[in-house]
């Protein structure tokens, strides 16, 4: 389901759950921040938050120009599920959203070195396809 701003306290936990548990958990949050880039994100109609019932899982999407192509890039923003089955929900959902700009690429990325094994092939049932790494440096 679409979030809304009613969603917004329980997003930021299920953020601030998956930033503990992930390689990120070094870098402090600023939940002020946070808070009004979630209510952009809910707000604008170039991005999608998808939530479950329980908001247990979270999907977001962010449609951006780009800097090499004349095709839209769809971007995750942010993207965390702690209940079985509830994230590829979540995907399967928005391809709804996604099959309104046919004429985009969609970039997924995973900046946390201790995804499970099975998002690799969650994104490839998905139709997705590898095509790179991610890399980190803190100065």
């Amino acid at each position: 389901m679409y979030a809304t701003n009613n969603n917004v306290d329980d997003i930021i936990d299920l953020m601030l759950e998956a930033h503990d548990k992930s390689t990120m958990c070094k870098h402090e949050i600023n939940l002020a921040k946070l808070k009004v880039h979630l209510e952009y994100w809910i707000n604008n109609p170039k991005c999608l938050v998808l939530i479950n019932e329980k908001v247990t899982a979270c999907y977001i999407l962010a449609l951006q120009p780009s800097w090499w192509s004349d095709k839209a890039l769809i971007s995750d923003v942010f993207f965390y599920s702690k209940s079985s089955g509830a994230g590829i929900r979540l995907m399967k959902e928005s391809k709804k959203w996604l099959n309104g700009f046919k004429d985009s690429i969609t970039s997924i990325k995973i900046s946390t070195s201790n995804s499970k094994p099975g998002v690799d092939y969650m994104y490839k049932r998905m139709g997705y396809q590898q095509t790179g790494f991610t890399y980190e440096e803190v100065l």
